[in-house]
């Protein structure tokens, strides 16, 4: 029958398809997709698949009447190499009539109702993408010379049931793949089927008739059926071809050189610096905040106290030094030298004159996030062996790591930078940092506390003559508590703590405050203000916690940044006191 649809025409519940698959504006690039998402209100499903199709055969593919191959065909059994034949790709999307394959970005296979999608090997090796899985099984494909991450995303399985698919997807940045397309020669056509269901659509009813009708057109073919009542008693399918994306020049294979400048330099540096003569120990000053992206990543080290950072052993920028609270001082020529060019251009987004620097080391004095980390994990080292000594003398021989979890000789070899656990004290503080972020902090700040084991303390309260049925609800901070209350109960009497353990102990009020344990217990407000739900009693807890740090509210507008470095500097001073008064108490 002769075809009365105009090339244009898309009924309502296929009318999506016309639309572009991606726009100017979009980032990111769908190459490979199965899903059963519905589309302006129609339920149904979908496949799209992309092929490298050479651009001087992509007029004639996109105008082949009724579409090309909509499916990924594989041949694992073809040879890999015969003299005399043409290339096949063993993963391949058939063009018109199927007298040419054209190589798929996507690999796919069915296994029962499972279908796998994957990138294309060949496009992952181009950049040297590195993998990485997450615990709901996508997996991200990462950049890691250019430091871009999620390049390639990837959602690798579709299972299919009752008609209906898991989605499936596979997506890239798009100048990684314009990148591609460049190298290749080819632009990505996409390749496609969709259905959707309707009820009662005189459109579609218009068109199937009674017994269902299929129409051909440039780039696609059309079906109009009938169904039994349920998602709809009408379908509309559709197998079609589309243009996806053509080359735009090599910007990560070649990319272009840009160059830098440096405040307080007369010159701008060009692309990585070879041809530069730098001053000798010429200066660079940035925002210590330049280290807040690598600190959202394992795979980088980070020395806080210094303000290194490194690599995988692949680069580093390790000749700095912390200036002041704000800032690092590094040098130019080292950085050019240690660096590749995307991390030296991050480090220049964060680059100020050094009278800059200087007038806010003025301000703000030179007590750095590193110093104030190190020093709150040191007084707690020296806290838990000083609980260790006393229950030495108590006659339990519990280690410091059994008391605290990390022993002072560990965290000396190997910097306490380097233990997961506490890698997060050394992280930035900017000033601006907002509430929300000042109370995380102060969460991740506890958690040190919570490396005390409830355990041993009891153990020690028990031996220093305490009854085992009143502390069994203590949990680790209150057990302390306990064991600073006989501390002080001590000292004040002049008794020994443990060789007089009965005549302590018989004094011992459980709800007796220690002042310098105040700021631990405030500590822990504040976290449980950022775990739980808010309350209306919430800002009165909130401010009475801060007033126990000094801490003033609405001296906080402009950012929590100052109120953290108390929340720092008087927890260190809290255990440093706490182990003051055990250590004169009894060891």
């Amino acid at each position: 029958m002769p075809n009365p649809l105009a090339e244009d025409f898309w009924p309502q519940p296929l009318r999506h398809c016309a639309r572009p698959l991606i726009t100017a504006a979009d980032e990111e690039v769908i190459i490979g997709e199965i899903t059963s998402e519905p589309v302006d209100g129609f339920s149904g499903n979908r496949m799209l698949y992309a092929a490298l199709v050479p651009l001087e055969e992509v007029d004639s593919v996109l105008r082949a009447v009724g579409g090309i191959g909509h499916g990924v065909r594989s041949d694992p059994r073809h040879p890999a190499f015969r003299m005399g034949s043409t290339y096949s790709p063993p993963f391949s999307i058939d063009g018109p009539g199927r007298s040419r394959r054209f190589e798929s970005l996507v690999h796919t296979w069915l296994n029962h109702n499972k279908t796998v999608l994957l990138p294309d090997s060949a496009l992952l090796m181009s950049y040297g993408l590195i993998p990485r899985i997450s615990k709901d099984g996508r997996i991200f494909w990462d950049d890691p010379d250019r430091l871009v991450y999620d390049v390639v995303r990837v959602i690798p399985l579709s299972t299919y049931s009752t008609g209906e698919s898991t989605t499936a997807r596979v997506t890239i940045r798009r100048d990684y793949l314009e990148d591609y397309l460049s190298l290749k020669g080819c632009a990505a056509v996409a390749t496609y089927w969709g259905e959707r269901y309707s009820s009662d659509d005189a459109e579609v009813a218009a068109l199937m008739g009674e017994r269902g009708a299929k129409f051909e057109q440039p780039g696609r073919e059309l079906w109009f059926l009938s169904m039994p009542p349920g998602r709809g008693n009408q379908v509309s399918q559709v197998w079609g071809c589309a243009l996806l994306l053509t080359p735009n020049g090599q910007p990560i294979t070649d990319p272009p050189e840009s160059e830098l400048t440096w405040p307080d330099r007369a010159t701008p540096i060009k692309g990585g610096g070879i041809q530069i003569s730098f001053e000798h120990f010429e200066i660079a000053y940035v925002r210590d905040e330049v280290l807040g992206e690598y600190e959202k990543r394992d795979e980088f080290e980070i020395t806080p106290e210094d303000g290194f950072v490194s690599y995988d052993g692949r680069w580093s920028v390790s000749y700095c030094s912390r200036f002041g609270r704000n800032h690092i001082e590094l040098e130019l020529r080292k950085l050019y030298e240690g660096a590749p060019f995307d991390v030296i251009k991050h480090f220049n987004k964060f680059a100020v004159k050094a009278a800059v620097a200087e007038k806010d080391r003025d301000i703000f004095g030179t007590r750095h996030i590193g110093i104030r980390a190190k020093e709150l994990v040191q007084t707690f080292l020296q806290l838990t062996a000083t609980l260790s000594q006393l229950s030495d003398v108590a006659g339990l021989s519990f280690t410091q790591a059994e008391i605290g979890h990390f022993d002072s000789a560990g965290i000396a070899y190997s910097g306490w930078w380097t233990f997961p656990e506490l890698r997060s004290l050394g992280h930035v503080v900017p000033l601006t940092m907002a509430r929300s972020d000042f109370l995380s902090r102060c969460t991740e700040v506890f958690k040190l506390l919570e490396n005390l084991q409830p355990a041993p303390l009891r153990h020690i309260l028990i031996e220093l003559g305490v009854k085992k049925e009143a502390i069994a609800e203590f949990k680790a901070l209150k057990l302390l508590a306990a064991i600073c209350q006989l501390a002080t109960i001590s000292n004040e009497s002049g008794f020994n703590l443990v060789s007089d353990r009965a005549q302590v102990s018989a004094s011992w009020n459980p709800a007796r405050i220690v002042p310098d344990l105040q700021p631990l217990f405030a500590l822990n407000g504040l976290r449980t203000v950022e775990a739980h739900k808010l309350s209306t009693s919430t800002p009165e807890k909130v401010s009475d916690s801060l007033g126990v740090f000094g801490i003033d509210e609405n001296q906080c507008r402009a950012g929590w940044g100052t109120a953290l470095d108390l929340i720092y500097d008087r927890t260190a001073s809290s255990l440093e006191h706490v182990n003051k008064l055990v250590q004169e108490a009894g060891t």
